[in-house]
């Protein structure tokens, strides 16, 4: 994952630093995509890091779901011992749709949160 900081102003400059983005946290939502209503719940997970005004911090293996969650509804229907079918749309499969959004602070002390960003996903039974 790319995070990049955009001035909301474009004439700004910050000499200082005090712009700089200090990520701390980043909420994934999942919505279907294949015609099932059944989700995870939302993910909440810790970040760190920090973005200069105009900059970009690339993120790399940081999860989207919690081990955990990946035994739960919907996917526990996928594991062969529950039948390795989803029981809303009959395919062994589950195709979510992702929205990432991160969350911090400016070093002045300013929330800032980014623009959702959006990928999707199939979970396939084994």
């Amino acid at each position: 994952m790319v995070v990049t900081s955009h001035p909301k102003n474009t004439t700004i400059t910050d000499p200082n630093g005090f712009q700089t983005v200090e990520l701390q946290t980043y909420v994934v939502h999942f919505t279907r995509l294949d015609g099932g209503t059944h989700v995870p719940p939302d993910e909440v997970f810790t970040v760190g890091g920090t973005i200069p005004l105009g900059g970009s911090l690339t993120l790399s293996n940081y999860p989207v779901i919690t081990p955990a969650a990946s035994q739960q509804a919907p996917f526990d229907q996928l594991l062969p011992f529950n039948g390795g079918i989803d029981q809303q749309t009959g395919q062994p499969s589950i195709h979510l749709g992702i929205t990432v959004t991160f969350y911090g602070e400016t070093v002045a002390g300013t929330r800032v949160k980014s623009d959702p960003a959006t990928l999707d996903i199939f979970v396939v039974a084994q």
